[in-house]
């Protein structure tokens, strides 16, 4: 019987193996039994994080496409659609077609941006300006475009959320601590009003991914009572915001007056500051473009300009926007006829207007309306009279304890602290003035509102002030520092006076010996009858025409003229309404005493005067009588690149059908000097001579071709210029594009095969791939020519030798567009033939000397070889290497 412990006897202890047994197997069960939850609460974090992220993508595709093209559709046509215009009645106006992008500059940094790159400056922007200076209009730009970007492209843009800081109540009790969650839930209340499906969630999804554009309009416009929670809750908001995503960005919107008293509040949470800049000459007059007159567009642009030319100081105050879009209001509610006839008046309005309308429209009517603008203008005005009367003060940089004191005396407040806070109310309100260093010292908006506030106390407010002002003008003029310091506020003064009193005062003025005070007030007075109207023009003649030395005519004599010129034409026209004028012939007086001796002198005069402004220039001439167009046509051709300039000569060209030629060659030199120019007239919508002038130009003549992209009013130009056959000595480029072959005589094959190319080229390849792939089939030639026998290989054959000879007739006519949009000074379409030909032409046409731009772009980069260039004529390519030669050497 085998013994059932025999085993035993073969068992041997393995001392490895009982310590692998009893120590490290246990250790590793225990092991794995301690980590088995943390491997199962890991793998289960990892799946669940795997499908949160994959729902978050897919919840924010679809609320993309079902929810926020919905939201910002209706927000598109809601409250920011329409821009008011304060008037004597109101104008609304649809805001995209009227904004002018503004200019947004970043002091600190020495950075600017515009509406449309205002969201690279920060995630938290404040945006400051004057009154009307464009805040609010450019926050609604910036909220209407991120709209636009989310209605194209839904699942990249940011949720739009426009708030207007004024209808802000927050709740009492609601915890201090709390208000950054409240202002949360107000944004997500607010959206929730629309009737779009699942808005919330939307919002919630946008907050976690692509982030929300949260805009606060108006942080000037809420009450005084409420300002601490509302700063305190936009600043809790920000921090919340933060937490959720880091792709959401907050932008609030205030007034620069209140900026300067609030600043600190923000400076962490918001530390961007832009502020927004003034319009330039370019910028009034592209607003004027885009209004919408009724009738007579092109007219009324060039005659509320021209309005604004003559009157320098009017202009520099309407480079605020508000002001601008006033005056024009204003002159399309009067027919052009009833606009405002003096600084005078038309300041008067805008005060009125800043000092209580404005502000009642925008929170609510105020009581006592009446005695509030009357303390208001008692106020400012004594302000303004005691700082322009005080030597000792620069212009414009006003103390702030002397202004307390006049608060204290007027509006009979109990303590000098009850008086700050008045004076910061004011400012606040008004807008007009502005705290500079804190409880020292503050300014008016503009230093022609100080002026106009001193003239209406001296008037209006002080018992003897009229002469006190002027008293203060004759001691000022022993100072030559002060001499200046007066000279505006007096024609303010002068039209602000009963009638009864402007004869004197006028006389008075006349006493003091400055011609250039003297023709202010006339020009604000309009007192043409006054016995002193002769005296002043003789004097200004003879001064004027003792200065015209060529080697005098600097930027102040020029302006003395320019400003006796408008004086005097002023007199003209109101000579024709009143009896009792005399020397109203003082335009012509005045040239023909000054052009004595020498012919040419108005012209250089003219030419000396573009040099300051080309539009004002233009006026001047048409003011003198001289001819542009045949005495100093350089002075057009320069002009060019100026809208303003561009709009006066345009509308003396459809003036002159008879001259037409003329005109279009000048212009069409202009854009072949100055690509800015060519860009310029490119743009115009305007086209008044397509369909009747243009049209009879043979089809062989005209300067258009599909390759050079979009029709525009510079081909006009060109085709008119080219067909008249004109030889102009001051139109070299002209002349010599003379000489070239018009694009509208390319063939229509040509110019097919040239838009197609890259068809083509396609084409090509598609079947030198169909041979290849023929011939690849047999291994002998005498198979792969049997294969060609075959009728499929054969028409392979003929598509593949079309599309070579396609390909390089397009070739030709793309490259031929190359050159000709060189010598044109245009940029040619960005399409896929463009780039290969370009390319082409690089490898081909071209030697390299170490430029990184193609001819037109640099041409002393590139060289042109003598011999083998099938593609382009010898004689076009040096004409065209001429004219950018040429181009070269004017510029310089």
């Amino acid at each position: 019987m085998k013994n059932p412990f025999s085993f035993l006897e073969a068992w041997k202890f393995d001392p490895i193996s009982s310590i692998f047994t009893m120590v490290v197997l246990p250790i590793g069960i225990y092991v794995i039994v301690k980590i088995r939850r943390f491997i199962k609460e890991s793998a289960g974090y990892l799946v669940d994080g795997i499908i949160y992220s994959l729902n978050k993508a897919f919840v924010h595709k679809v609320a993309a496409a079902f929810t926020l093209r919905r939201y910002c559709r209706l927000q598109l046509a809601g409250s920011t659609k329409l821009l008011r215009i304060p008037a004597s009645t109101e104008v609304s106006i649809d805001i995209d077609e009227i904004f002018i992008p503004l200019v947004l500059e970043n002091f600190g940094v020495g950075a600017s941006y515009n509406s449309s790159s205002i969201l690279s400056a920060g995630s938290r922007i404040r945006i400051i300006g004057d009154p009307g200076s464009g805040k609010s209009s450019a926050a609604k730009r910036l909220f209407r475009d991120e709209c636009q970007r989310a209605i194209i492209a839904p699942s990249r843009a940011r949720f739009p959320v426009f708030i207007e800081l004024r209808t802000l109540d927050i709740p009492k009790n609601v915890a201090a601590k709390k208000l950054g969650d409240w202002m949360l839930t107000y944004v997500r209340e607010n959206c929730a009003k629309h009737d779009v499906y699942n808005l919330l969630k939307c919002l919630d999804v946008y907050t976690y991914k692509t982030g929300l554009l949260v805009i606060f309009d108006g942080l000037d416009e809420v009450s005084s009572a409420n300002y601490q929670r509302i700063a305190v809750a936009l600043n809790l908001f920000s921090e919340t915001l933060q937490q959720l995503g880091d792709n959401n960005v907050i932008v609030i919107t205030l007034r620069t007056q209140f900026h300067q008293q609030v600043r600190p509040d923000f400076q962490d949470a918001y530390p961007t500051v832009l502020s927004v800049k003034r319009f330039s000459p370019s910028d009034i007059y592209e607003f004027l473009t885009r209004w919408p007159f009724a009738t007579g567009r092109f007219e009324n642009v060039v005659r509320i300009y021209n309005e604004l030319t003559d009157r320098p100081s009017l202009r520099e105050m309407c480079t605020n926007p508000l002001v601008l879009s006033m005056y024009v209001a204003q002159d399309q509610i009067g027919g052009g006829l009833l606009a405002p006839d003096s600084r005078s008046e038309f300041y008067s309005k805008v005060v009125e207007e800043l000092l209580i309308k404005r502000r009642a429209k925008q929170i609510g009517a105020l009581s006592a309306q009446a005695v509030v603008r009357q303390q208001r203008q008692q106020i400012l005005g004594r302000i303004a009279f005691n700082h322009l009367l005080d030597k000792d003060q620069s212009p414009n940089h006003l103390k702030w304890s002397e202004a307390v004191d006049v608060v204290i005396n007027i509006a009979r407040c109990k303590d000098r602290e009850d008086a700050t806070r008045y004076l910061r109310e004011l400012s606040k309100e008004t807008g007009l003035i502005g705290e500079e260093q804190e409880g020292e010292s503050f300014r008016f908006i503009h230093l022609t509102f100080c002026e106009f506030f001193c003239a209406y106390e001296a008037v209006h407010g002080q018992k003897d002030g009229w002469n006190v002002l002027m008293n203060s003008y004759r001691l000022f003029q022993a100072d030559a520092s002060l001499r200046a310091r007066l000279v505006e506020c007096l024609p303010f003064a002068v039209a602000l006076m009963p009638r009864h009193m402007r004869s004197d005062a006028l006389q008075q003025v006349g006493a003091c010996n400055n011609l250039h005070l003297l023709a202010m007030t006339f020009l604000e007075a309009k007192l043409y009858d006054h016995e002193l109207w002769p005296k002043f023009v003789d004097e200004s003649i003879a001064r004027l025409s003792a200065g015209a030395g060529r080697d005098k005519w600097d930027a102040d004599w020029l302006r003395e003229l320019h400003l006796f010129l408008v004086v005097a034409s002023d007199a003209e026209r109101s000579a024709e309404v009143m009896g009792g004028v005399a020397r109203s012939d003082v335009v012509d007086a005045f040239f023909e005493e000054f052009a004595r001796g020498e012919v040419q002198s108005l012209v250089r005069l003219i030419q000396s005067y573009a040099e300051q402004d080309a539009s004002a220039a233009f006026r001047v001439a048409n003011l003198c009588g001289i001819d542009l167009l045949n005495e100093a046509p350089e002075i057009v051709v320069s002009g060019c690149s100026q809208p303003p300039f561009l709009a006066l000569a345009l509308e003396r060209a459809l003036r002159e059908q008879e001259r037409l030629a003329i005109w279009m060659s000048l212009f069409a030199e202009g854009g072949l000097r100055s690509r800015a120019a060519a860009d310029l007239l490119g743009r115009r919508s305007e086209r008044p001579w397509q369909g009747v002038v243009v049209a009879k130009v043979p089809r062989s003549r005209r300067w258009y071709s599909p390759l050079f992209g979009r029709d525009s009013f510079y081909f006009d130009c060109i085709s008119l210029a080219y067909d008249a056959r004109l030889q102009h000595p001051n139109t070299p480029l002209l002349n010599i594009l003379s000489t070239l072959a018009a694009p509208g005589a390319f063939s229509r094959i040509g110019v097919l095969c040239g838009r197609r190319l890259e068809l083509w080229i396609g084409a090509m390849y598609f079947s030198g791939g169909v041979l290849a792939s023929s011939f690849m089939q047999r291994r002998a030639i005498d198979n792969a020519v049997t294969n060609l026998a075959s009728w499929t290989n054969l028409i392979a054959a003929g598509v593949a030798i079309l599309a070579a000879l396609s390909f390089l007739f397009g070739l030709s006519y793309t490259y031929r567009r190359g050159l000709y949009c060189a010598a044109l000074n245009v940029t040619p379409p960005l399409t896929p033939a463009a780039l290969f030909s370009s390319g082409v032409r690089r490898l081909l046409m071209l030697k390299w000397r170490g430029g990184v731009l193609d001819g037109a772009d640099n041409p002393r980069s590139w060289s042109y070889p003598r011999e083998g260039n099938c593609l382009v004529p010898r004689k076009s390519r040096k004409l065209i290497r001429l004219i950018m030669l040429q181009r070269m050497k004017l510029q310089r």
